[in-house]
């Protein structure tokens, strides 16, 4: 999974390269309601912004906060997992002052901040993303360190958060994004979630860009596919991202597409689409990669 500050890992391939983390394999909790010590207003006090619009394609767009939005803690008490249910282990939270030390599992208190990497999902009447911490309401800055897999490195890994049950709402809108072209130059990234299949609008296109992804089974019958294919719109040949499936409730992975200097598909500043072909309800960003997503 991404951690935050390091720069990435990935594979070295320069043409395709794939590098899913371990998928989960749970059940999905029979009440999907996250652990608050103090249960929110049944009136939410801010509404999520909408997602990037695009053709469902069959499917169903969900509306939700935005990429690197910052939002706030409205609860005491909220849980931080390491998958989408209420049946899954906390998160660990670090810190360090020459040398690690443990502040055991991670639960959230009113007045926090987190940023959002991914997002949203359901599963029944819950509302979930995949966080990271925002300390202070600034994005990417914490000192205490998530672990959701037991790698501490001095840097955090995303958790899942419930934003919401029902009416009653955990985390709002605090500080929303705004990407500025004139400072970083690559395309504006993609955070798209929904169910069934989807089709973007048309995309700039670039020589490298990173996917993260999970899709998940709530109602739909099992085994669940999922497959994300990019597409230039003359309707030349495309690039296969991901091509999975699960007997599981929960995958997750990433990839970083691409070769330095040639156009991720088709032909140079030709745009293209995002293709999502799935029996699952999915949540998925695209965004620009740099060379320093490649290790030797």
């Amino acid at each position: 999974m991404r951690r935050v500050p390091v720069a990435i890992s990935a594979c070295a391939s320069l043409l395709l390269v794939a590098c899913n983390a371990p998928g989960f394999s749970v059940s999905p909790s029979s009440t999907p309601i996250d652990s608050a010590e103090h249960t929110a207003s049944s009136s939410p006090r801010n509404e999520p912004t909408a997602s990037p619009s695009g053709n469902a394609a069959g499917g169903e767009l969900l509306e939700g906060f935005a990429l690197n939005d910052v939002l706030r803690v409205e609860v005491n008490d909220l849980a931080v997992r390491v998958a989408p249910y209420t049946n899954q282990a906390l998160a660990t939270g670090w810190t360090f002052d020459g040398t690690w030390n443990t502040i055991g599992q991670l639960r959230l208190d009113a007045g926090e901040y987190v940023s959002v990497v991914l997002g949203p999902v359901m599963i029944g009447d819950a509302t979930w993303y995949w966080v990271l911490p925002a300390e202070g309401g600034q994005l990417g800055h914490s000192t205490v360190f998530w672990d959701t897999n037991g790698k501490i490195d001095g840097s955090s890994e995303p958790g899942w958060v419930a934003a919401a049950v029902g009416s009653d709402v955990y985390l709002a809108l605090f500080k929303a994004f705004e990407f500025d072209r004139s400072l970083t130059g690559p395309p504006p990234p993609l955070l798209v979630s929904g169910s069934g299949n989807y089709v973007s609008q048309s995309l700039e296109n670039h020589d490298l860009f990173r996917l993260e992804w999970v899709y998940l089974i709530d109602d739909q019958v099992a085994p669940c596919g999922f497959t994300v294919t990019l597409e230039p719109v003359s309707g030349g040949a495309s690039v296969v991202a991901v091509d999975s499936s699960t007997i599981g409730a929960f995958e997750a992975g990433s990839v970083v597409l691409g070769a330095a200097g040639t156009p991720v598909v088709g032909e140079e500043h030709e745009p293209f689409l995002v293709r999502v072909h799935s029996d699952c309800e999915w949540s998925l960003r695209l965004d620009w990669a740099t060379q320093d997503h490649y290790v030797d």
